[in-house]
């Protein structure tokens, strides 16, 4: 048997977190990070470095934050066969869209880079999976829901009738949510959205992600946060605004089977808990008719945590 010295340095990303050490073992494995079998060696504090006694064969070490994120946050280092001990340091790197992963010092082998660019294209399908399947919609609405949506609407976006004008003031409420629309308005749901108000006219899509699943969005502000979501999706000719104390950016696509413009108003708020992304989105050639109720619906909206 040798020793594998793993030494966290003093860091005020993820400080409060438990580094988890994994080595790579088919014979007992516990669980599987990037489909390689492993068991826990045990936990490192912040600033604080631990022992294990560890086989001599050649085999792979991974530090991890949790299960749940193993294979998206992780790192990887090769142990070759000996009996020498072994010593790794690292820190926790800045990046909270993949989870601040922690990253050894020692230089980092093909294998370990591969593992980083896997863990990469897992990051970036979770996050298109949750806030960004919202903006999906404007690049990548091929097929699913949003086509069903326009395929089954078409006749009601044609129907004036079915808007009603003089349709009362309704609140509808998810959670520590409420926002003021109208009866024109019913609640639905899909998955990748926390809730879903739609209408013959506006819809309004709403997610939520909280501070305990993504830890440093909390340091983000409310237009670095919509910064990032325009930044992760390319989108060109797009800004963020600030309209009456609210945080927005506004932006246009066009679904690909149906040929429908629609134009997305995208508000950002940051509550004690979580960032809330809310779309209220409409077809383009009656933006400007309900622009103003959009801006009004948008500035109803409320929290509970919030006066």
């Amino acid at each position: 048997m040798r020793y594998l010295t793993v030494k966290r340095e003093k860091s005020a990303i993820g400080s409060l977190s438990k580094l988890k050490i994994y080595i790579e073992d088919s014979y007992v494995p516990e669980l599987y990070i990037n489909g390689v079998p492993c068991r826990k060696l045990g936990t490192v504090k912040n600033g604080e470095e631990s022992r294990f006694g560890i086989p001599e064969r050649a085999a792979r070490i991974f530090a991890v934050w949790d299960k749940t994120s193993r294979h998206i946050c992780n790192d990887c280092f090769e142990l070759d066969e000996g009996q020498n001990d072994v010593f790794l340091s690292g820190r926790a790197a800045f990046n909270p869209f993949r989870g601040n992963p922690f990253r050894f010092d020692a230089e980092s082998s093909e294998e370990a880079a591969r593992l980083r660019k896997k863990a990469s294209v897992k990051t970036l399908l979770v996050f298109l999976g949750a806030v960004l399947l919202c903006l999906a919609v404007v690049y990548f609405a091929n097929e699913g829901f949003f086509d069903s949506l326009v395929d089954r609407d078409r006749a009601i976006y044609d129907d004036v009738s079915e808007w009603d004008d003089d349709a009362a003031e309704e609140t509808f409420a998810i959670d520590d949510m409420q926002i003021i629309l109208n009866e024109n308005f019913s609640s639905t749901s899909s998955s990748g959205f926390l809730a879903i108000f739609e209408s013959s006219r506006v819809t309004v899509f709403v997610v939520r992600e909280t501070f305990s699943s993504y830890p440093d969005f909390e340091d983000l502000s409310e237009e670095e946060y919509a910064l990032k979501i325009i930044d992760v999706n390319g989108i060109d000719g797009v800004s963020v605004e600030h309209e009456n104390g609210l945080c927005r950016f506004v932006s246009r696509g066009v679904f690909s089977s149906s040929g429908d413009e629609h134009d997305y108003y995208c508000y950002v708020f940051k509550t004690e808990h979580a960032f809330w992304f809310v779309q209220l989105v409409v077809l383009s050639e009656q933006a400007a008719e309900y622009e103003s109720l959009i801006e009004q619906w948008a500035n109803s909206i409320s929290f509970n945590n919030i006066p």
